[in-house]
């Protein structure tokens, strides 16, 4: 669909001659394209947020507002918008000026319609590639999202998806969950994608602060009210908050409430800071403990992102590891390392009590071990390559991760010997095409890993695909 049939070949056109303003629209939609006018200078604003414009055309002089005043708006109200003077002078007035001041560029009275036309044009297609631009960076923006989380299960899938809401948002946010499963990942990432990402990012790891005087260093500050100003317009992640005092936590509680986020303008960071903090699984047991003051929880529990452990999802473990491969190569510019096909199936067998910065940490060093071309379970130490098995899970959790394995063994098995013929493999299960397709969902399986397994499958049973 081109531009002009999706709603952006709109000009509106501001001039108190009447005259004018008609022979304009003559032209223009003789070119195809919608014209809105007004003869109020004042009524410029609230026609652009209800029209949304791709150009305005505007007189320079007219009563009560001139155009260098409404010029000013745009830029403020509307940055990028092309805006066109129209004037009856070249020099004098200021029209020059007011291409300086951010106009796009300026029509000097009589002009004739194909110097309109023109002008106009160049306009639209101004805007058409700012859009294009947007939507790449967003395009860009929403791929690095994408990749800074790993893995396809439901609960990261879940988890991911609040992180992105929460990020579009300026409400204070407490996460949740144990050491290693990425509570700074997310503090970072909605930083990074909300608001303020163009202000400063502050961790305080409140661990170190536990027996500190309510006077002493937090952070890089001698105060909490040093802290929050030196963040203005910006996000302070507070780590592990049921460490603090209660005295510090009190101040906290306090400073937070005076430091309120507010919605910012076009070109301005929004003032007031966010503040992200994170506890462990259960904070309301650190409350009945007396660890953590249910003021401050009520302050910070206004979204909360539950953060899951890496054996609750299991099955990511394998993309994990190809990301850190990743991570490796990229720091070290070597050749990409493989992960052995024998080494995800073993390494979900492991509880992982340190999390995915555990998983990291074991995938370095087996990468290390490896010589750096082909990551071997070997390469792996005793107790992660020979786990003592799913006793030291819940059975709740030991259950899930035998299901999940035996769903993903009977889909590969079931598709592979139909050639991953959906209709084929649905009836041979006695189930319904949706409810198999929810199955190879819920274990993150698509039809290209289908492919591969049948491929797979042909090569054991030789060229002939054991025909």
């Amino acid at each position: 669909m081109s531009d002009r049939a999706d709603g952006r070949n709109t000009v509106l056109a501001v001039d108190d001659e009447p005259d004018l303003l008609e022979s304009i629209v003559r032209i223009l939609e003789g070119e195809r394209l919608r014209v809105v006018t007004t003869s109020d200078p004042e009524e410029v604003l609230e026609l652009v947020e209800r029209e949304s414009p791709a150009v305005v055309l505007t007189d320079f002089r007219m009563p009560r507002k001139n155009g260098m005043d409404l010029l000013k708006e745009m830029v403020e109200r509307f940055p990028g918008m092309p805006v066109v003077m129209i004037s009856a002078y070249a020099t004098g007035d200021g029209v020059v000026e007011s291409v300086k001041q951010g106009a796009f560029d300026y029509l000097i009275k009589p002009f004739s319609c194909d110097e309109l036309v023109v002008t106009v044009n160049r306009a639209l297609e101004y805007a058409r590639l700012r859009r294009e631009n947007a939507r790449l960076s967003t395009q860009a923006r929403e791929e690095r999202f994408r990749n800074a989380f790993c893995g396809s299960s439901p609960e990261m899938v879940r988890c991911v998806g609040l992180v992105a809401k929460v990020a579009a948002s300026s409400a204070n946010v407490l996460i949740t969950g144990e050491r290693g499963v990425g509570k700074e990942l997310a503090a970072r990432t909605i930083h990074c994608y909300g608001a303020r990402a163009q202000g400063p990012f502050r961790m305080v790891n409140c661990e170190t602060l536990a027996d500190a005087p309510v006077d002493e260093t937090a952070g890089e500050c001698a105060t909490w009210n040093g802290l929050f100003e030196v963040s203005e317009g910006g996000t302070i992640y507070l780590a592990r908050i049921e460490r603090l005092s209660p005295p510090l936590q009190a101040k906290l509680v306090s400073r937070i409430w005076q430091s309120r986020p507010s919605v910012p303008s076009r070109n301005a960071l929004p003032a007031g800071v966010r503040v992200i903090a994170s506890t462990l699984p259960d904070p309301e047991g650190e409350v009945k403990a007396g660890s953590l003051s249910p003021s401050l929880l009520r302050t910070l529990d206004v979204v909360r992102i539950s953060m899951p452990p890496l054996r609750s999802r299991a099955r990511d473990i394998g993309p994990l590891c190809d990301f850190f491969l990743r991570q490796a190569d990229a720091r070290t510019g070597g050749a990409p390392a493989s992960l052995d096909p024998e080494v995800a199936p073993a390494l979900m067998e492991y509880a992982w009590p340190g999390n995915v910065r555990e998983l990291k940490s074991a995938v370095e060093n087996a990468l290390a071990a490896s010589g750096g071309t082909c990551v071997r379970l070997a390469d792996f130490p005793p107790e992660i390559r020979r786990p003592s098995g799913i006793g030291v899970l819940s059975y709740k959790d030991a259950r899930k991760r035998w299901l999940d394995q035996f769903e993903k063994r009977y889909l590969e098995e079931l598709l592979a010997e139909n050639n991953a013929n959906i209709s084929k493999a649905s009836e041979q299960a006695g189930m319904a095409r949706m409810s198999l397709y929810r199955m190879m969902r819920r274990v993150g399986f698509d039809q290209n890993g289908l492919r591969h397994v049948i491929e797979q499958e042909r090569r054991k049973s030789g060229p002939n695909g054991g025909k």
